[in-house]
């Protein structure tokens, strides 16, 4: 008899760290996810920000996402998108954020542990 050992390893895709200020149009894939929010984001009027079904996107402590240009999350049954903070938190992180003209598409997205400041996960102001 032979006896053979199978060793058992767990592989983790590193995160794409993002911050800062998007000015042309840009797509979140599942090669880079998880996407990490180290700095508040804004997508700037005039911009897309593209999220494709199977993205996390996990936010530091108070951090948020800025919306004046377009926003689409469209995520599926199977692959839904997922807004969450890098801590399992309740408030954790800001939330995201419709401001002046900005524009969202989401659908079957999950927003996870914000509310930090505002008190809610998504909001359109302006």
């Amino acid at each position: 008899m032979v006896l053979a050992s199978v060793a058992m390893m767990t592989f983790h895709a590193a995160a794409t760290e993002v911050a800062g200020l998007i000015q042309t149009s840009t797509t979140w894939n599942t090669a880079g996810s998880p996407y990490t929010v180290t700095g508040s984001v804004t997508v700037a009027e005039g911009a897309t920000l593209t999220i494709q079904p199977g993205v996390t996107v996990q936010f530091g402590q108070y951090q948020g996402l800025w919306v004046a240009g377009r926003i689409e999350a469209v995520g599926t049954t199977a692959s839904p998108i997922v807004f969450t903070g890098t801590t399992a938190a309740r408030n954790w992180w800001r939330g995201i954020q419709l401001t002046g003209a900005g524009g969202a598409q989401l659908e079957w997205c999950e927003v996870a542990h914000a509310g930090y400041w505002d008190g809610v996960g998504v909001l359109a102001a302006g």
